[in-house]
């Protein structure tokens, strides 16, 4: 993985992240989660809009955040 994937990789796991220190019910949880998973969608088609990433930048920030969501459903169900 290069310098600039590291970087982008690392805005999607700023955010998750930041999840983690919640406190909240499961219920709750997984709503949360969903939108966060669908407010980083938005900040990668904002960024690729906005010539900030090309097309194969994009795709590598939607794997991430896909990957990164699974991930964390899976740490909610572990927790409860």
């Amino acid at each position: 993985m290069n310098e600039r994937h590291h970087k982008l990789e690392r805005i999607i796991r700023i955010e998750y992240n930041l999840f983690e220190r919640m406190f909240c019910d499961k219920s709750k949880r997984d709503r949360i989660i969903q939108h966060i998973a669908n407010l980083l969608y938005y900040k990668i088609y904002f960024m690729y809009y906005n010539g900030m990433i090309n097309e194969s930048e994009k795709l590598f920030m939607i794997n991430c955040n896909n990957a990164y969501y699974i991930n964390h459903i899976d740490y909610i169900d572990k927790l409860y």
